[in-house]
């Protein structure tokens, strides 16, 4: 649906150039008329114009000036000027413009038409080829999403049985590849506790390490390919260039390292057929969890390596020198100990992940008895010393010096509530007659003053605020009946100069008033 403006202040140029054409046979539905530059912007605001011809010679406000103002709200507008000459300043202004034309008046229909024909074709070809581009563009976009999906599938499902619907599927979607080539599988990952270290600290998740996997591992000619996981992904390669394939795993490896401190481990199967991606995955992902030591950061794989090993492993108790050495806290001889046990047992066959249970179950054994032994309770240690199962050596390794760590936290707490409680209660007894703050006793013990009233109330089994009224009240019974001194005198040597509130206390502690305690006490001495 294409609008035509005619602007011209000559009522007789504009009926002539409405009844020049048959308009709608041209493509144009609509004809619009103006006689000033204001009707015509008025138009314009309110209106999409397709197509504006404009004379030039108007009173108020010339053609070019109008022109300009439109162009500026509809950059699509196309134009065409009519002016009497041809004069150059004219053209200049049109040429600036970018006007399909420029008209002598009176105007030459058939090159009015032939102008207004090359201007619709244009704007046609321009749609289709914004069509075209947007086509074009949700096709790459969705070419890349179709790539990522044929991967994933040819690695994480069975393979389709008939070969031919598989090389069919990837042909129509474009997509590089070649049934009956060869490719290596890497599978990439890097342990839990390392991935959960980086979140934490530096705010790095998973992702960002794919990021720096598909930089280094990928190259320009799309040869090679990933399928990502949670937290591991797997790199299809075309049997291309191996070695420098297995230079940029090194270079990963060192990256990992370098930048983020973690250890990237890549198990890689050389040689494989479309048709064995599943199997393989699944032998790739069962070696990756079964590798307790992950030591060796590029491991190949092959056919003589063993599937999962589920027989039971021949585990002797925890030697007694390292629940010993648990207890004492004494960890630079406790690994020491603890390496030379696992060379040992490493000597009698091969670790496994039913050893690494034992260990954990035996090691876990001991941190309960340890505990027991030194008055400490479990909740108050760290969620992570009861990670439970492990995978690896090294999370079973960071699980006991965090034990160490718990374990002298502990016994520093122990006795620092227990030196607190002491130094608070001496010093409230002696200072009763003064001011008496949370702030002051925190100060005098260097604590928070939420913490030690918590250490306090642990250890003594009463508030320190309610510590503090009791040791007072019961310091002024004792004056009551055993000195002749006023009540308003021993209510000041106790703390509490204001003698109304000293006696409410009082009555609220012992059920009696301090004048009625003083007087019994008379009443009982002169009975005796």
């Amino acid at each position: 649906m294409k609008k035509l403006l005619i602007v011209d202040d000559s009522v007789a140029s504009v009926r002539h150039l409405t009844e020049l054409a048959d308009w709608k046979e041209l493509g144009i539905t609509e004809i619009l008329t103006a006689h000033h530059a204001i009707k015509a912007r008025s138009i314009l605001k309110e209106t999409s114009v397709d197509i504006l011809i404009c004379d030039i010679e108007m009173p108020k406000e010339n053609g070019i000036s109008l022109a300009a103002w439109a162009i500026k709200h509809n950059p699509s507008l196309s134009l065409i000027f009519l002016d009497e000459t041809l004069r150059e300043a004219i053209l200049y202004e049109a040429l600036r413009l970018k006007a399909a034309d420029v008209l002598i008046k009176p105007v030459d229909a058939d090159h009015l038409l032939e102008t207004v024909k090359r201007i619709l074709q244009e704007k046609q070809i321009q749609k289709n080829t914004e069509k075209i581009c947007r086509v074009g563009a949700y096709w790459m976009a969705r070419q890349q999403f179709l790539e990522d999906l044929f991967w994933r599938d040819a690695i994480f499902r069975p393979a389709d049985p008939i070969l031919e619907n598989v090389q069919y599927y990837a042909d129509l979607q474009q997509i590089k590849f070649d049934v009956h080539s060869l490719y290596s599988l890497i599978l990439v990952s890097a342990e839990k506790t390392d991935l959960n270290r980086l979140e934490t600290e530096k705010g790095i998740g998973w992702p960002a390490l794919q990021d720096l996997a598909r930089e280094t591992l990928l190259d320009s000619d799309t040869s090679r390919r990933i399928a990502a996981c949670s937290d591991y992904f797997i790199v299809i390669s075309e049997q291309l260039n191996q070695t420098e394939l297995m230079e940029r795993c090194q270079q990963l490896i060192q990256k990992g390292r370098q930048h983020f401190q973690i250890p990237f481990c890549c198990y890689v199967w050389i040689g494989a057929f479309y048709q064995e991606f599943y199997t393989l995955w699944q032998t790739l992902q069962q070696i990756q969890e079964i590798d307790i030591e992950q030591r060796e950061a590029l491991v190949f794989v092959s056919d003589k390596d063993c599937p999962p090993n589920t027989a039971p492993f021949p585990f002797h108790p925890l030697p007694a020198l390292l629940g010993h050495l648990l207890y004492s806290g004494e960890e630079e001889k406790f690994f020491k100990e603890y390496h030379a046990f696992l060379e040992n047992k490493k000597k009698q066959a091969p670790l496994s992940l039913s050893f690494l249970k034992s260990l954990q179950k035996d090691l876990f054994q001991c941190f309960m008895v340890i505990l027991e032994r030194k008055d400490l309770y479990a909740h108050q240690f760290s969620d992570t010393l009861f990670l439970f199962p492990v995978r690896k050596l090294s999370e079973l390794e960071t699980q006991i010096h965090c034990f160490f760590e718990q374990l002298r936290q502990g016994e520093a707490d122990y006795h620092r509530k227990d030196t607190t409680s002491s130094l608070l209660v001496r010093y409230i007894d002696e200072h009763l007659s003064e001011p008496i703050s949370r702030e002051c006793l925190s100060k005098l013990v260097g604590l928070s003053p939420d913490y030690m009233s918590r250490i306090f109330k642990q250890e003594m089994g009463i508030p320190l605020k309610e510590y503090i009224i009791k040791a007072r009240l019961q310091k002024a019974a004792r004056l009551l009946l055993s000195s002749k001194k006023s009540i308003a005198e021993i209510s000041g040597e106790v703390g509490y100069p204001n003698f109304a509130y000293f006696s409410k206390l009082y009555k609220e502690y012992f059920g009696k008033t301090p004048s009625e305690v003083r007087r019994e006490g008379v009443q009982r001495e002169h009975r005796n």
